[in-house]
C-alpha cells in the first residue's frame, strides 16, 4: 500500500458530518453588484405572533433578491435572540423594471429619507420592526422603524413591498403586514382615550 490507511469508521464519520453541515447550513448566495450601484433593502423582523420574517434587496438594474423565513423554529430564535435568520433562507431571484426602481428611488428623495432619524421606536414590545436602506454611489442611509416613524416612512415600506411583489411570496400578506393607515388609525384611537 502506498497511502495512509484510514479506518472506514472515520471516513463515514467525516462524510456524515459534511453531509449534515451542507444540509443544515446552506451556502448563502449574495449579489454585491458594483460599488456605484443603487441598492434598496427592506427587512421585516420577527414578532411575538404571526409576522412574516423576510428581507429583500432591489438593485439598480431591477435585480431582486428575496429571502423569506418560514421555519417557525428559526423565526422564534430570531425573535428571542435578536439574530438575522433571513440570510439562511433560500433566495428567490427575479427582475423588476428599471422604471419601478427609479420610482422607488424618487420616493426615497421625495419623503426626505436621507434626513430622517436612523431609529424610530415606540414603547411597545413584541412587534415586528422594519429596516430599510438606500445605497447610492457607495453611500448608505438606513432607518430602523419600530412603529415610531412618520407616515411617509410606512408608506415607503409598503411601496417597496408592492414593487418587489412581496405579496407573491408571503402567504396571507394583506392580513399579516401592518398597513400605514392601520398604524395611524390605532395611534389616533389610543391618543383619544
Amino acid at each position: 500500500m502506498n497511502g495512509p490507511i484510514v479506518p472506514v469508521g472515520i471516513g463515514f464519520a467525516v462524510g456524515g458530518a459534511l453531509i449534515y453541515l451542507f444540509l443544515h447550513f446552506p451556502i448563502i448566495y449574495d449579489y454585491s453588484g458594483s460599488g456605484s450601484e443603487t441598492i434598496i433593502t427592506l427587512q421585516r423582523t420577527a414578532c411575538f405572533g404571526d409576522c412574516p420574517v423576510y428581507a429583500l434587496e432591489i438593485h439598480g438594474n431591477g435585480f431582486v433578491i428575496f429571502r423569506h423565513v418560514t421555519d417557525p423554529y428559526l423565526v422564534a430564535d430570531s425573535h428571542i435572540f435578536g439574530i438575522d435568520v433571513t440570510r439562511l433562507a433560500k433566495p428567490r431571484v427575479y427582475q423588476i423594471s428599471q422604471e419601478e426602481v427609479n420610482a422607488l428611488v424618487e420616493q426615497f428623495y421625495t419623503i426626505g429619507y436621507l434626513s430622517m432619524n436612523d431609529t424610530y421606536i415606540v414603547g411597545i414590545t413584541d412587534l415586528s420592526a422594519t429596516i430599510t436602506s438606500l445605497t447610492v454611489n457607495g453611500t448608505t442611509k438606513s432607518v430602523y422603524n419600530y412603529l415610531g416613524g412618520p407616515r411617509e416612512l410606512f408608506e415607503l415600506e409598503y411601496k417597496i413591498d408592492e414593487i418587489a411583489r412581496t405579496r407573491d411570496w408571503v402567504e396571507d400578506y394583506d392580513n399579516r403586514i401592518i398597513r400605514p393607515e392601520n398604524v395611524f388609525a390605532a395611534y389616533l384611537v389610543d391618543q383619544e382615550s
